[in-house]
């Protein structure tokens, strides 16, 4: 079996920064690809198939995330700007032909279309979100905006299973929508790490428009987050995020009691998945309890 971690084995050495940016976006797009894992193998038993279709969106999550910093540092007053801008995008168009042949390794019934499809409209969603300027958000329209990008994220991650026809319409919706609230609560989770780089870039993120402080007039980038982090900005953050998490434990009740399959089944093609995201794809030692 093919590991994922192979095809980011770059025959060039490339900047630690870059190197901390590609395994942290590895591994949040490695669980989507859990899900797809998991939901291939408990129908098919095939170690081989369900590793190829979750490499798919694991692969595109990358490539999009190497791509929208690309976008995001277009303007910025950076010395190295060329090089960042270049090996950026390079590497997320490298890791994009890894998508080409996954697919092309897929049987025969698979609707590939199904998948691309995907491909355009996240594409699509990234133009869309060039036309509009973050300090012409709200709060509420920033968060719709996550709210939607996790929603393409999680058809994503489901569309390779339903190229294989292999659930219902219900039961991959109920996995779309454990996808697209994960999505969701690991863009909060980048938006506060994001906290310090956003601010020296004037870039407007949730828990920055949740404080609701003009940049501007802070006395210093500092001030300005001590200030955040002693608000009850935290506490929003932490509902926000509570909610989303209360519709993925949700979903996953539905999907169970939908499904035709035991709950030893269930528990045996998750920990299969597991061992796949621990093995292949995961950047950091992952303890899996059975």
């Amino acid at each position: 079996m093919t590991r994922f971690k192979d095809i980011l084995s770059f025959n060039h050495n490339i900047p630690n920064s870059l190197q901390e940016d590609l395994d942290r976006y590895v591994n949040q797009g490695g669980l989507l690809g859990t899900f797809t894992y998991f939901l291939l193998y408990l129908e098919t038993d095939n170690e081989e198939l369900a590793s190829t279709v979750a490499s798919i969106p694991t692969s595109l999550f990358v490539m999009s995330s190497l791509h929208d910093d690309a976008v995001d540092e277009a303007n910025a007053h950076n010395d190295n700007l060329k090089q960042f801008l270049n090996l950026r995008t390079t590497l997320g168009d490298q890791i994009f032909t890894h998508v080409v042949d996954f697919t092309d390794m897929l049987p025969k019934g698979f609707d590939v279309k199904s998948i691309t499809s995907q491909f355009r409209e996240i594409g699509d969603g990234q133009i869309k979100e060039e036309e509009i300027l973050t300090t012409d958000l709200s709060t509420e329209q920033a968060i719709k905006r996550v709210e939607e990008r996790g929603s393409v994220w999680g058809e994503l991650a489901v569309s390779p299973v339903e190229a294989g026809n292999y659930f219902t319409d219900e039961q991959l919706g109920y996995v779309d929508t454990f996808c697209a609230n994960l999505l969701f609560v690991l863009t909060v989770v980048d938006d506060i790490e994001d906290i310090p780089e956003d601010l020296e870039n004037d870039v407007l993120n949730i828990p920055l428009l949740l404080y609701g402080e003009d940049m501007d007039e802070a006395k210093s980038k500092e001030s300005l987050i001590e200030g955040l982090l002693e608000s009850d900005v935290p506490q929003q953050l932490d509902d926000l995020c509570g909610r989303r998490e209360r519709e993925m434990e949700r979903a996953v009740r539905l999907f169970a009691e939908d499904t035709n399959h035991s709950r030893e089944a269930m528990l045996a093609a998750w920990n299969q998945a597991l061992d796949w995201y621990q093995n292949s794809v995961c950047t950091v030692p992952v303890v899996v309890f059975r």
